[in-house]
């Protein structure tokens, strides 16, 4: 399983436009991507989702807890090829 994680100093920095510019990538290029998102927010798993054809999944340790999220993160990481990429 291979991951990414995109993250910024601060908000409007661009982490959203970046990740749906590299999630659209990774889709063209045909690989299985599945993305997350670390807090809660109604409109960027929208996005994701829009662009990857699948689900976005929260993985915010403050609601859920870090071993929550660990689970979530591998569950679903284990649906997609293990070539594929895909973590936001």
């Amino acid at each position: 399983m291979k991951i990414a994680l995109l993250a910024g100093a601060h908000s409007n920095c661009g982490k959203t436009t970046l990740t749906l510019a590299l999630l659209q990538y990774f889709r063209q290029i045909k690989r299985d991507i599945i993305a997350f998102k670390a807090a809660p927010d109604l409109l960027d798993p929208l996005w994701h989702q829009a662009v990857t054809g699948s689900p976005s999944y929260n993985l915010d340790t403050r609601m859920m807890g870090a071993e929550t999220c660990r689970t979530q993160l591998y569950q679903h990481a284990a649906q997609v090829e293990p070539s594929s990429f895909g973590f936001t």
